[in-house]
């Protein structure tokens, strides 16, 4: 499977200097990069190569997003790999690899995890509601990942691989639902119509009402 991204071609071994963000800034979108998802995998995970998940027609602004099929989750404090990990097997909801950050240590295990969506949204309402359930999923994760322009560094290793794990927008609110009804089983209904609300998504009885076309 081939995915579609920004990719900034240089590796890195520690976080990039502010002088070298600055140009990224300015370069990163002008090439859209085809490749295979192994491939991604080792460029930002092993070479720490910077990526950007939102696809842009010029600068790095969400009024020039053009599609997006990637998502990142930044895992500062708040829950361990393990835990992650834990809760992606429990709702089969897997991401395509989780790598170490530049900031990781042994007393600070921060980390990322990257998703492949099945396909590429091609509006950011769709892309933007995924990105909002997988975060309602991992609450802990940064508040900062929140939009398809962001740019997320590489990393100095990955913690975990599967190339051939992918979501959809369907599944991802399939364990959305189950991770909120385990979460709080009395309020279950309410919690889904105010997440619903925030989503812009109808509910019944606690079900996302997402429909084919929606997207």
């Amino acid at each position: 499977m081939k995915i579609k991204i920004h990719l900034d071609q240089k590796r890195y071994s520690r976080k990039p200097q502010q002088r070298d963000i600055i140009e990224i800034n300015k370069s990163i979108t002008n090439k859209i990069t085809e490749c295979e998802i192994r491939d991604f995998i080792d460029m930002v995970g092993n070479n720490g190569q910077t990526f950007m998940p939102g696809l842009m027609n010029g600068a790095r602004k969400n009024e020039n997003f053009a599609g997006q099929q990637v998502y990142g989750l930044d895992f500062d404090e708040g829950i361990t790999f393990e835990e992650f990990m834990e809760r992606a097997e429990e709702l089969e909801l897997y991401p395509a690899f989780v790598y170490k950050t530049f900031s990781y240590t042994e007393e600070h295990p921060k980390f990322r995890a990257v998703y492949i969506n099945d396909c590429i949204f091609k509006e950011w309402k769709g892309a933007n509601i995924l990105l909002k359930m997988l975060r309602y999923i991992y609450p802990e994760s940064d508040k900062a990942c929140v939009d398809a322009s962001r740019i997320f560094f590489g990393g100095k290793g990955n913690l975990y691989v599967n190339e051939d794990a992918s979501i959809n927008v369907r599944d991802v609110a399939v364990s959305l639902q189950a991770y909120k009804m385990r979460e709080d089983r009395h309020n279950y209904q309410r919690t889904m119509r105010r997440i619903g609300k925030d989503l812009g998504i109808k509910t019944d009885k606690g079900i996302l009402r997402i429909l084919s076309g929606w997207m």
